[in-house]
Parts: C-alpha cells; structure tokens; sequence
C-alpha cells in the first residue's frame, strides 16, 4: 500500500472478488471476454478512471484470480472468511484503504463492459461529502462511490447484503455514463449475450 498523503485528492477504488461465481458454474472474474480476464478488465478502468489506490479482495493466496491481475499495480487483501458472503468481502477491503482518502469507489468485478471513461466521469461528479453512482438511462448500476464518511460503515459491513446497509439512510446522486455500468455477468447466459459474443 502506498504511504499516505496529507494532501490526497484521489478517490481510491474497491473490487470485491471473493466470491464464489456459483451462478455461472465457473470461475466468471477470470473467464476471458475480448481476450482479458473480466477482473482484469474492470480492474484496468478504474486504475485508468482515476481510483488510487485500488484494492482488490480476493479468496486467499493461491486464488487464480491474482493471477489475472498480474504486473497492475493494485493492493490485494484476502477476505478472512469469504465464506460469509459480500459484506464481509468489502470489510475487508475497507480496512486496507488509506486512513485519509476522500472516497471509495465500489465496484464488482463481473462487468466488462465499463470503460476508463465512465469511472473518469464519475469520479469527476464526486463532490467528496455525498454518495455518486454512475448510472444509465436514469437506473443506477457501478460504481458507487462513497464518502471518506461513510468508509468506517463500510469496515463494520458483515453477511451477504453488500452495502445496502450503509446506503440505506443515504440520498445518492446518479452521473450518467455509458451503459456498461448496467452490465454485469452472472450466468453463461449473460456472457453469451455480451457483444462480440456467441456462447
């Protein structure tokens, strides 16, 4: 993890990915779409979006998923018990953050079709204090950006409800972006039905 800045403007980045892709039958984070691991992909836009530092929560230190994720510079923390679903998943990856970034950029690791400009654009809307979603089409999708505020919620997070706790008492303010942040892929289904795609 880098050092901390007393001066730091950048909002950092979160991928939980220790969970378990039952619904797909395989591994879907390391599955390949346009020749790169779905991780890999959505790990590139965020880095390249503008999320420093990025910190990525994956299974435990022989997960294949760190090898998709080979030579990027991210943090990567294991999920204590990833067994205990996705809350768990983003406590543990809170908890590796710097002490003084302004945010957190949530976002999971199945959505391939989200580009560096949408986080990019996002983050720009930011204004530090409120929850900021990027959003299509007036529906909102990923990433959600918290507040440094929020980010101690965020660490006491268990169970499998992610962080529907915490945004449950907050207004959020939707930034249109591309219509990848709808898209996530759960199924064989869903991948089949990606662009360029064919099964």
């Amino acid at each position: 993890m880098p050092p901390s800045s007393p001066h730091r403007t950048a909002v950092a980045g979160l991928i939980p990915a220790a969970g378990r892709s039952s619904r797909m039958g395989r591994d879907k984070l390391t599955t390949e779409v346009a020749g790169r691991a779905m991780l890999r992909t959505v790990a590139e836009a965020l880095l390249a979006g503008g999320c420093d530092p990025l910190v990525i929560v994956c299974r435990g230190p022989t997960d294949a998923r760190r090898a998709a994720l080979a030579g990027l510079p991210v943090a990567l923390v294991d999920a204590p018990r990833p067994e205990d679903g996705m809350g768990a998943s983003l406590a543990a990856g809170a908890a590796a953050l710097p002490a003084d970034a302004v945010g957190v950029a949530v976002c999971p690791g199945d959505m391939p079709l989200l580009t560096a400009d949408d986080v990019a654009r996002l983050l720009a809307a930011f204004d530090g204090t409120g929850v900021a979603a990027a959003a299509h089409d007036g529906c909102r999708g990923h990433p959600v950006v918290f507040p440094a505020r929020l980010i101690p919620a965020l660490r006491g997070l268990t169970g499998d409800q992610g962080a529907r706790p915490v945004l449950a008492a907050e207004p959020v303010t939707l930034v249109a972006v591309g219509r990848g942040c709808l898209v996530d892929v759960d199924t064989p289904a869903d991948l089949a039905a990606l662009p360029g795609r064919e099964g």
